[in-house]
This record gives C-alpha cells, sequence and structure tokens, in this order.
C-alpha cells in the first residue's frame, strides 16, 4: 500500500470540474507554488532525508509540510511513526491528492532531523491534526453484504492505516442482516469513541436505528458514525465525499465530522419507528430498490435493468397522501436543552403496541389526522391520484451512481419528495437511470417535487389502471377490493424493505454527526 518515496513536489496543477467533488477541500490548499507564503508553525533547520544527507529546513505551517521545493498538505497526512534506524528519524506516511478516477496511493518519506526533541515537536505537530479518542473506534464489519469485499477491504486498506495512525480501534463482524443492530442495542455504545460501518449501506442503516432506538439516545447520538463503502451500492460514501476507501478511512483519523439530518418512519401497524439516513420510497422506487436485490450478481447494473423491467410493467399505487410543506405552519420545536440533556432517559416502553412510547425524538406529525389540512396542506387521493412515483430524499445520491436529488444535503432541513402518477412519462424515468440522476425540473418527467418537513402515506394496493375512482365511498371500497396486494407493494427506507402500510415520515434536523470528507 505504501511507496518509499519523498514528499509529493509542489505543482501549480489544478483538478478540472469533473474532479472537484471529490476534494476533500478547494483544490488550491492541496497544492502550493514555490512563491506561496504561508504562516509557519515551526521550522526545524538540519533536517536530511532518510538517504539523501544534505540538511535542508523543514517548515510546518498550520496546512502543510514544505520541504524545500516539495509540499504536502497535513489534512492528507495518516501517520507519523518513529524510524527504527534513527532515533531522530520520523516517518510520515501520506495519501495522494483526491483525483475522480484515479487510486489514492500512499506515499512515506523519512526525515532525519537534528535531535529527538525536534523529532517528538514534529510528530507533535502532526498527531494534534488525527483524531485522539481515549476510547477505541468500533469497526462493524459485513463480510456478506454486496460483492462480499467488506472483510479484505478491511484488512488491507482501513486495519493497516488505523494502526499506523495510532488511534485505537476494534471490530466485530456482523453475521446476518439485524445483526449489528442487534448488537449495538445490547451493548455499552459509549465504550467505543466511534462507530463505523464497514458494508454497503446496511449496516450504517442499522447503527443509525440502533442508536436513535436506545433510551439513552440522547447521548448515543454523540457518538460519531461513518461507512467504509464495501456493498453493491455505497451511497452514503457519495454523499460523505468518500470515493475512494482510503479517503473514508482518512476522515475517521483526521476526525471530520458533520451534523447529519435523519427521518423517522413511524409504521402504523407495525407499532414500530425505524430511522433512515437516505432515503424513503414508495410505489415505483421502492419496487425497484427492493426487487432489484434478486439480481446482485450483476453489481451496479442490476439498477439500470431493474429499472427497465419495472417500467415495462409499471404498477400504479393507490393511496391517501398528506404532505406537510416546508413552507406550512411549522410543530414546535422540541427544546435544544432536551436533545442536549445527555443524562436523561426516554420513561421504559411499557406497551409495545403504543408506538407513542417508541424511543427517540419527538415524532409531531405521527398522531394527526391525515385530513388535517393545516398540517398536511398537499393532499392526494386514492380515487384520484393514482401513484407510480413516490420518493422523499434526506440526502442527494441514494446510490453511488444515482442522485435523486439537488437540492437536499446532510443538513438541509427538509426532504426533497417527489411524486407523480398520471402524466409521469416512463422513457425519461428510463433515461434518468440511465443518466444516473433525475433532473432537477420534476416537469421533465411528469412529477411533482416539494420540499417538505413530513408526511403520511395510507395505501391500499395496486393495479393496472390510471382511471379515476367514481361512485361515492361504495364504488371506492368496491374498487380499494379488487387491488393487489403483493408483489410489490414495497415501502423501502434507505434501502431496507417494509410492508405495505400506512407511515408517517418526519425529518429531525442535525439528529447525529457523521464522518465526513474535510
Amino acid at each position: 500500500m505504501s511507496a518509499a518515496t519523498p514528499i509529493i513536489a509542489a505543482t501549480n496543477a489544478r483538478p478540472n470540474a469533473n474532479e472537484r467533488q471529490w476534494l476533500l477541500s478547494q483544490p488550491s490548499s492541496d497544492t502550493l507554488s514555490p512563491d506561496t507564503r504561508v504562516p509557519m508553525s515551526r521550522e526545524f533547520a538540519g533536517v536530511t532525508m532518510h538517504h539523501a544527507p544534505s540538511a535542508r529546513t523543514l517548515s510546518v505551517s498550520d496546512t502543510h509540510l514544505m520541504w524545500g521545493a516539495c509540499t504536502v498538505a497535513l489534512k492528507l497526512v495518516y501517520s507519523a511513526t518513529p524510524h527504527l534506524d534513527s532515533h531522530c528519524g520520523l516517518t510520515v506516511r501520506h495519501l495522494s491528492p483526491p483525483h475522480a478516477t484515479r487510486k489514492p496511493v500512499s506515499t512515506d518519506a523519512t526525515f532525519i532531523l537534528a535531535n529527538s526533541g525536534d523529532r517528538d515537536a514534529l510528530h507533535a505537530l502532526i498527531a494534534d491534526t488525527f483524531f485522539a479518542p481515549t476510547k477505541p473506534v468500533l469497526f462493524v464489519v459485513n463480510p456478506f453484504g454486496g460483492l462480499k469485499l467488506a472483510t479484505k477491504i478491511y484488512d488491507t486498506v482501513v486495519e493497516p492505516m488505523m494502526r499506523l495512525s495510532g488511534i485505537p480501534f476494534t471490530s466485530i463482524e456482523s453475521l446476518h442482516k439485524g445483526h449489528a443492530e442487534e448488537m449495538l442495542m445490547n451493548t455499552d455504545v459509549h465504550k467505543y469513541s466511534a462507530i463505523v460501518a464497514v458494508s454497503g449501506d446496511g449496516v450504517f442503516h442499522e447503527v443509525c436505528n440502533a442508536l436513535m432506538s436506545r433510551r439513552d439516545w440522547r447521548s448515543a447520538r454523540k457518538i460519531p458514525i461513518g461507512t467504509i463503502g464495501a456493498g453493491s451500492s455505497n451511497a452514503m460514501n457519495q454523499n460523505l465525499g468518500h470515493k475512494f476507501v482510503e479517503y473514508g478511512v482518512l476522515s475517521i483519523i483526521k476526525g471530520t465530522t458533520k451534523p447529519m439530518d435523519l427521518i423517522s418512519v413511524s409504521l402504523h401497524e407495525s407499532k414500530k419507528v425505524v430511522y433512515s439516513h437516505l432515503n424513503m420510497a414508495f410505489a415505483y422506487l421502492a419496487d425497484l430498490d427492493i426487487e432489484s436485490d434478486r439480481f446482485r450478481w450483476m453489481g451496479r447494473e442490476k439498477v439500470t435493468f431493474s429499472a427497465l423491467l419495472r417500467l415495462l410493467n409499471l404498477r400504479k399505487y393507490r393511496a391517501n397522501v398528506g404532505i406537510a410543506a416546508i413552507d406550512g405552519p411549522a410543530p414546535l420545536p422540541v427544546p435544544q436543552s432536551d436533545l442536549d440533556d445527555t443524562a436523561k432517559l426516554d420513561p421504559v416502553q411499557t406497551d409495545l403496541s403504543d408506538m407513542r412510547q417508541c424511543y427517540g425524538p419527538k415524532r409531531h406529525y405521527e398522531t394527526i389526522p391525515l385530513n388535517n389540512l393545516q398540517t398536511f396542506p398537499i393532499q392526494l387521493t386514492a380515487a384520484n391520484d393514482p401513484l407510480s412515483f413516490f420518493s422523499a430524499s434526506n440526502l442527494p445520491w441514494i446510490a453511488s451512481d444515482f442522485q435523486a436529488s439537488h437540492i437536499a444535503s446532510m443538513d438541509c432541513g427538509f426532504m426533497d419528495v417527489t411524486y407523480g402518477g398520471k402524466e409521469m412519462r416512463r422513457l425519461s424515468i428510463l433515461s434518468s437511470f440511465i443518466s444516473g440522476s433525475l433532473p432537477a425540473d420534476g416537469s421533465r418527467f411528469g412529477v411533482e417535487r416539494v420540499k417538505a418537513r413530513g408526511f403520511r402515506i395510507e395505501p391500499f394496493g395496486w393495479s393496472w389502471s390510471l382511471e379515476n375512482w367514481n361512485g361515492g365511498a361504495a364504488g371506492e371500497e368496491r374498487e380499494k377490493s379488487r387491488l393487489f396486494k403483493t408483489p410489490g407493494g414495497h415501502v423501502a427506507v434507505s434501502g431496507e424493505p417494509f410492508g405495505m402500510e400506512t407511515v408517517t415520515v418526519e425529518l429531525h434536523e442535525k439528529t447525529v454527526n457523521v464522518f465526513t470528507a474535510m
């Protein structure tokens, strides 16, 4: 993984526009031209490189190491360890600057300083840029997910980089679906400084749910969480700016986190609440997400193939829907003091059939009637508004190669809700999946888009018909009895399947802290 070469040379090269999305910060901060003036934190005189006897000055700024005409951004440095052959030597390891298509290269450079005091001072300056927990980072490795690469990625990339960084860490394996959530629900998560999934999006979904479904969720949510993409569809790594595994590990070593909104999904018949970090989908997108799993062997092409297959046999769902738009009446905010009271515990859940007792942040919309127009001003009816498409995105990317939203972000405070039926254009939808992005203008494929705080879906089933229902209440009941419930009828929460039942969905702002690119 490492190559014994000097620190990268300074260059004026700038990445093109397609590369910028992968940068950990602005392009200009990764490289310095020889005449760039940077405030120095410390200068070390009489420094030689290993196998290079001439002495020079090594300068350390708040952002860079500089050696003659060479420079490296400190944000790319993940290790500084004493050199075995010299009591004054320090070996510094760093990743190459991010690039849109090139896998990062790890480079090391050994400096021989004038004395051990200088070596220790340089080591301390670099160590100050690292995450410095006293408790270990927990990696939850899923050896069975996606293309079954998680164990290999952990052994060859994650473990070596973490070991060299000096940050304490440990790992456990997730042995079956739901296992990670079970383990984290029944262990003292506070003995870890952070929890990171090495998997696809499924185990990260379990980590979020485990932390938010505990009595002590207020303190558990403070534990930084992250993900190292090792699945067939690593949407979170795309949203976090980690196209390559190495940069995901680097963000943990550097301890760079950002707050992220979560979505609560109240399942009214199941009497439970689950949490979504990514999106909640119904109708076409949910069917596609869940049913594409049988084509996992196709890798990332499974989505495009399933999209075409499902469009050729497009189900029309009937549901009553109410949407609380962002510009409508806002619910009373939960006092920040309640969220930040880490010693506070939710009351013990004594009645499993009472969804209101489920642990987690207050859910405002759960008990409000669907026909309350003040709360849910946007109304769709089963009789007149057949649905073929419904998606609520909390983040832009719902797969590593598919962008569902152009306006959602980690802490934007709303969901990007997209819905449509009669006017939906199949060929436009298919072209969107082929191109890897839903257009920002929903009218291009016959759907509506709205920024929402929450919504409720009361589904009844599906048919092949787009016709309005007639005959009043009796006619509606007759038509409902003719609807299909299976196959299909999925509700998908961050890609995880749930049955067709009434759901109330609500966004909770800045609920967790996630390791992300700098």
